[in-house]
């Protein structure tokens, strides 16, 4: 027999009683909404308890109910805790209820494509052939529902739920609800490589435009206050408008080779604005053209952009500036065109090191 606790204390190693609190607290309410749990929250870690604990063999596919005000009383509903992501092994709480596949063999070709794969953070071309393998293996699709899939735990969009089951389910009232094949995380270990001692780069050097200077900037920090982002009218920002920008901490100095500015447009930036080569600045026109005004501004979740409308921004990126998406992707929005950082020589004639030694933090956007 299966040790759940034994599962239960190799996760979560370390035990006290602010998560004893936090356990009694969750029990009340998954009882309150009629959800069955672990009876025994005080030596197991927890009511969320993995699915194999309530009897189910992954895969399985299962409709999760996010921060439900009601549940349907027709329908079993579990606290799941599962794991995705590989070795980053994500611990997921969840409420949901397991339902009958139409195809319990897709589900396992599905889940066996991407056992051991470590996908946590999928980029585009990534992403294009889940869902190429979705629509062969389960004939479902994740035109809306790409940016949460990962190994292990696999989104598909709500609207493919009939396809997938024979059962009449009734949605339950949320906030969110997820349509996912939940499956076996492969989580084995990497040993840990030896860290290496940390050189002082040479600093990068930065002056701040009109509406946010050096000197408020390191005061800002100093007395760590967030800094006031505004609107680009407000910054003095002309779009459409190619700029670097980054969400992490600029190391300023009194150089006056980079004017930067603190901007909220569909996300709080700072930017330094970009100028093409020559040769590309056609293209660039054209582009924030094309795309002023297509993505359609969703007030409730800007990141609910149809895959096709991706997959249609890269083609003509690809075209015209011979640029890409790959890993950006995720960041097109109604007024932010992104571009994979490594694009940055070939459109400006630029390197990023002349801006940053830290890369992770910096992105190509063409606001428009």
């Amino acid at each position: 027999m299966t040790d759940w606790r034994a599962i239960a204390h190799e996760h979560y190693p370390e035990w006290g009683e602010d998560d004893s609190a936090i356990a009694a607290e969750d029990v009340a309410q998954l009882d309150a909404l009629g959800v069955r749990h672990s009876p025994a929250p005080e030596w197991d870690r927890g009511p969320y308890q993995p699915l194999e604990a309530y009897g189910y063999e992954l895969p399985v596919l299962a409709l999760i109910a996010s921060h439900p005000q009601e549940l349907p009383a027709d329908r079993e509903w579990l606290a799941a805790q599962t794991f995705s992501d590989g070795n980053s092994c994500f611990h997921n709480t969840d409420i949901l209820t397991v339902l009958r596949p139409r195809s319990p063999e897709g589900l396992a070709r599905l889940a066996a494509a991407y056992h051991g794969s470590n996908i946590a953070f999928a980029d585009l071309d990534e992403t294009v052939g889940y869902r190429d393998r979705l629509r062969e293996f389960l004939g479902a699709d994740c035109a809306l529902s790409y940016r949460w899939w990962s190994e292990a735990r696999f989104s598909i969009d709500l609207d493919c739920l009939a396809a997938l089951t024979d059962e009449q389910v009734t949605l339950p009232e949320a906030d969110h609800v997820q349509l996912v094949v939940i499956a076996a995380n492969s989580d084995f270990h990497i040993p840990d490589e030896p860290d290496e001692p940390d050189e002082d780069p040479a600093p990068a050097t930065f002056a701040f435009g009109p509406y946010f200077t050096v000197a408020e900037y390191r005061r800002q920090a100093a007395e760590h206050e967030e800094p006031e982002f505004l609107p680009v009218a407000e910054a003095g920002l002309t779009l459409p408008a190619l700029v670097l920008a980054t969400y992490g901490d600029l190391p300023p100095s009194d150089s006056g080779d980079h004017v930067w500015l603190a901007i909220d447009h569909y996300r709080e930036r700072y930017v330094t604005v970009l100028e093409p080569v020559p040769a590309l600045a056609g293209a660039v026109s054209t582009l924030a053209a094309e795309f002023t005004g297509r993505i359609r501004d969703n007030d409730d979740n800007n990141d609910m952009v149809p895959f096709d409308e991706i997959l249609a921004y890269r083609a003509r990126l690809k075209e015209l500036l011979g640029a890409d998406c790959v890993d950006s992707f995720r960041k097109l929005s109604p007024g932010v065109c992104p571009i994979d950082i490594g694009f940055l020589e070939a459109l400006t004639g630029r390197t990023l090191t002349e801006y940053t030694d830290d890369p992770g933090k910096w992105e190509i956007a063409l606001l428009v």
